[in-house]
């Protein structure tokens, strides 16, 4: 991680957050910065509804930067109500998963990502 692009991106978050922003825009942003600053193919940013369906809260697709398939990944947790995202939003709990065609759990999202040609 580079320790100089992290310090420019929390600056800029910062000084966004201390006027008149926008939630989305805000959430873009952060998903921009992230992806400069981490070392990941790439980076998504869903956020969630006040409404929840019958099966609880879900996720929805917000923005993406890095790999041109994260677009794709990130939609299809939201059409599929499944995949990391959908999975820390219910339990409250990070989840991190370094190969999404590797994780145990075996989402929908996983397996159309792969016959589809995207990779995570």
């Amino acid at each position: 991680m580079d320790g100089q692009l992290l310090i420019g991106a929390v600056g800029r978050l910062s000084r966004a957050s201390t006027g008149d922003f926008d939630v989305n825009e805000m959430l873009r942003e952060l998903c921009t910065a992230a992806a400069a600053v981490f070392d990941v193919d790439g980076v998504g940013v869903m956020s969630t509804d006040r409404v929840q369906d019958a099966a609880g809260p879900r996720a929805r697709f917000l923005d993406a930067r890095g790999a041109p398939q994260m677009v794709q990944v990130e939609q299809l947790q939201e059409v599929l109500a499944q995949g990391p995202c959908q999975d820390a939003l219910i339990s409250g709990v990070t989840v991190a998963v370094a190969d999404l065609r590797a994780d145990p759990r075996g989402s929908g999202t996983a397996r159309r990502c792969s016959t589809s040609g995207s990779e995570r």
